[in-house]
């Protein structure tokens, strides 16, 4: 009985040792993500350079970066958490 029990041991161990290290690390997936938009003014027209900035309301986290030339914006690794828009302007 302890030789089955032994075999069946030594399996799951090689088992568990011939998985990829994606599949072992699967679990983490998940935990960022990103943001990302265009910023533009009332009339539609698009905002280069403008300065976006991201809020988590519940831990404080911010984050700030700068609209590219087509006035697009992009946050990129941020925690999965609810945020707000709180700040948007031009940059001269």
């Amino acid at each position: 009985m302890r030789t089955s029990v032994r075999r069946i041991v030594f399996f799951l161990f090689g088992f568990l040792l011939s998985m990829s290290p994606q599949a072992l690390s699967g679990q983490t997936a998940g935990s960022s993500g990103t943001i990302y938009g265009t910023v533009t003014d009332p009339t539609g027209a698009v905002v280069p350079g403008a300065v976006v900035e991201i809020e988590n309301p519940v831990s404080h986290y911010t984050k700030q970066t700068q609209a590219d030339a087509s006035g697009q914006y992009q946050f990129a690794n941020v925690p999965l958490n609810p945020y707000r828009l709180i700040q948007m302007e031009a940059c001269d």
